[in-house]
Protein backbone atom coordinates (compact mmCIF):
# COMPACT_ATOMS: atom_id res chain seq x y z
CA UNK A 1 0.00 0.00 0.00
CA UNK A 2 1.08 3.36 -1.29
CA UNK A 3 1.89 6.42 1.45
CA UNK A 4 -0.92 8.22 -0.03
CA UNK A 5 -2.96 5.33 0.49
CA UNK A 6 -2.08 4.67 3.77
CA UNK A 7 -2.84 8.20 4.77
CA UNK A 8 -5.87 8.42 3.39
CA UNK A 9 -7.33 4.75 4.43
CA UNK A 10 -6.09 5.60 7.86
CA UNK A 11 -7.63 9.12 7.94
CA UNK A 12 -10.85 8.41 5.70
CA UNK A 13 -10.14 11.72 3.61
CA UNK A 14 -8.37 12.80 0.83
CA UNK A 15 -4.76 13.20 1.12
CA UNK A 16 -4.81 17.20 0.72
CA UNK A 17 -7.49 17.70 3.07
CA UNK A 18 -5.63 15.60 5.45
CA UNK A 19 -2.74 18.07 4.81
CA UNK A 20 -4.83 20.92 4.87
CA UNK A 21 -6.30 19.69 8.66
CA UNK A 22 -3.16 19.79 10.20
CA UNK A 23 -2.03 23.02 8.49
CA UNK A 24 -5.40 23.85 10.20
CA UNK A 25 -4.60 23.10 13.62
CA UNK A 26 -1.17 24.64 13.74
CA UNK A 27 1.07 22.12 12.23
CA UNK A 28 4.13 22.80 9.28
CA UNK A 29 5.03 20.81 6.58
CA UNK A 30 7.62 19.45 8.70
CA UNK A 31 5.95 18.35 11.83
CA UNK A 32 3.18 16.81 9.61
CA UNK A 33 5.82 14.53 8.08
CA UNK A 34 6.88 13.56 11.29
CA UNK A 35 3.37 12.70 12.50
CA UNK A 36 2.99 10.73 9.55
CA UNK A 37 6.14 9.05 9.67
CA UNK A 38 7.45 10.44 6.69
CA UNK A 39 10.82 11.99 5.87
CA UNK A 40 10.60 15.71 5.80
CA UNK A 41 12.21 16.63 2.66
CA UNK A 42 10.75 13.37 0.44
CA UNK A 43 7.64 15.00 1.56
CA UNK A 44 7.87 17.98 0.63
CA UNK A 45 9.27 16.52 -2.86
CA UNK A 46 6.04 14.66 -2.56
CA UNK A 47 3.75 17.46 -2.55
CA UNK A 48 5.49 19.19 -5.18
CA UNK A 49 5.13 16.13 -7.27
CA UNK A 50 1.44 15.90 -6.84
CA UNK A 51 0.95 19.45 -6.91
CA UNK A 52 -0.71 19.90 -3.95
CA UNK A 53 -1.14 23.23 -2.51
CA UNK A 54 -1.36 23.46 1.29
CA UNK A 55 -1.69 26.76 3.09
CA UNK A 56 0.30 25.87 6.24
CA UNK A 57 0.58 28.44 8.75
CA UNK A 58 3.35 31.25 9.23
CA UNK A 59 6.45 29.95 11.42
CA UNK A 60 5.44 32.03 14.48
CA UNK A 61 1.48 30.47 14.41
CA UNK A 62 3.03 26.79 13.71
CA UNK A 63 2.17 25.03 16.94
CA UNK A 64 5.87 23.51 17.68
CA UNK A 65 7.55 26.95 16.88
CA UNK A 66 4.92 28.36 19.56
CA UNK A 67 5.82 25.84 21.65
CA UNK A 68 9.99 25.58 21.71
CA UNK A 69 10.79 29.11 20.63
CA UNK A 70 8.27 31.76 21.56
CA UNK A 71 7.12 30.16 25.20
CA UNK A 72 10.66 28.45 26.33
CA UNK A 73 9.41 28.37 29.55
CA UNK A 74 6.46 26.11 28.59
CA UNK A 75 8.49 23.78 26.72
CA UNK A 76 10.59 23.12 30.03
CA UNK A 77 7.77 22.57 32.10
CA UNK A 78 6.51 19.87 29.23
CA UNK A 79 9.69 17.88 29.27
CA UNK A 80 9.58 18.12 33.13
CA UNK A 81 6.69 17.10 33.57
CA UNK A 82 7.77 14.10 31.10
CA UNK A 83 10.61 13.04 33.11
CA UNK A 84 10.97 10.01 35.06
CA UNK A 85 10.53 10.04 38.91
CA UNK A 86 12.18 8.26 41.65
CA UNK A 87 10.35 7.87 45.16
CA UNK A 88 12.61 7.83 48.39
CA UNK A 89 10.68 4.81 49.53
CA UNK A 90 11.50 5.96 53.39
CA UNK A 91 9.59 9.43 52.98
CA UNK A 92 7.60 8.97 49.92
CA UNK A 93 8.82 11.79 48.39
CA UNK A 94 8.84 12.15 44.57
CA UNK A 95 11.10 13.88 42.46
CA UNK A 96 13.09 14.20 38.98
CA UNK A 97 17.25 12.70 39.10
CA UNK A 98 17.94 16.29 38.38
CA UNK A 99 16.01 17.77 41.89
CA UNK A 100 17.26 14.71 43.81
CA UNK A 101 21.14 15.12 42.91
CA UNK A 102 20.96 18.96 43.59
CA UNK A 103 19.39 18.07 46.88
CA UNK A 104 21.78 15.52 47.85
CA UNK A 105 24.34 17.24 46.30
CA UNK A 106 25.76 15.45 43.59
CA UNK A 107 25.27 15.21 39.91
CA UNK A 108 22.64 14.26 38.42
CA UNK A 109 24.96 11.58 36.54
CA UNK A 110 26.23 10.78 40.17
CA UNK A 111 22.53 10.09 40.88
CA UNK A 112 21.67 8.53 37.68
CA UNK A 113 24.68 5.71 38.16
CA UNK A 114 23.27 5.21 41.59
CA UNK A 115 19.89 4.24 40.57
CA UNK A 116 21.77 2.02 38.11
CA UNK A 117 23.60 0.08 40.88
CA UNK A 118 21.31 0.21 43.88
CA UNK A 119 17.92 0.56 42.54
CA UNK A 120 15.16 2.45 44.49
CA UNK A 121 16.68 2.11 47.74
CA UNK A 122 18.02 3.94 50.85
CA UNK A 123 21.13 3.85 49.87
CA UNK A 124 20.81 5.77 46.36
CA UNK A 125 19.31 8.77 48.45
CA UNK A 126 22.14 9.50 50.91
CA UNK A 127 23.44 12.46 50.51
CA UNK A 128 27.23 13.57 49.22
CA UNK A 129 29.79 11.43 51.96
CA UNK A 130 33.02 12.82 50.28
CA UNK A 131 34.35 15.53 52.50
CA UNK A 132 35.49 18.92 50.98
CA UNK A 133 39.19 19.42 50.53
CA UNK A 134 41.05 22.51 51.28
Amino acid sequence: MRFIDRVEAEFEEPFADVLQGFADMGYGCDSTARILGYDKSSFRRLIKRKGISVRWPDASQRIDTRMSYACPNAMIAARRAMAPRYTNPETGESMTATQWANRLGISCTQFLRRYQAYGVSKRLFLPNQRRETR
